[in-house]
Order: structure tokens, then sequence, then C-alpha cells
């Protein structure tokens, strides 16, 4: 996950909007970071082990399984 944002500069940042308020600036950073590991994920394609559970499970459930 090397797409993680680097602290420092945007903490700067943070500090300046906020006035110093280090709680707002955390929870800036958390979310920043957060979206952007989440963006990530997203973005990566569901194993075939997972679509082949979710068919079967889809099959049972609208009768074509049997």
């Amino acid at each position: 996950m090397s797409t993680l944002a680097s602290s420092k500069p945007v903490i700067t940042e943070m500090k300046e909007r906020n006035r110093g308020s280090s709680g707002a600036v955390h929870k800036a950073l958390i979310t920043r970071n957060l979206r952007l590991v989440y963006e990530e994920v997203t973005g990566e394609p569901v194993p075939d082990r997972i679509l082949l559970l979710l068919r079967k499970l889809y099959e049972r459930d609208n009768g074509a399984g049997q």
C-alpha cells in the first residue's frame, strides 16, 4: 500500500486550516488514507473462488440448482 499519503505536508496544511486542532488533523489523515485504501481495494478483481460461491448461493436461492 505504497499509495498511502505522507502525513507531514498534509499535517501542516491541516493545522493551518483547523488552527492547530490535532484531533481534527488526525481524523482528516485517517479519513484520507482510508479512502485511498478503499479505492485501491475496489479496483481489484473478485477472486474466482468467491464468484463460484456467490453463483452457488444464487442458484440455491432461485431454485436453479435443483
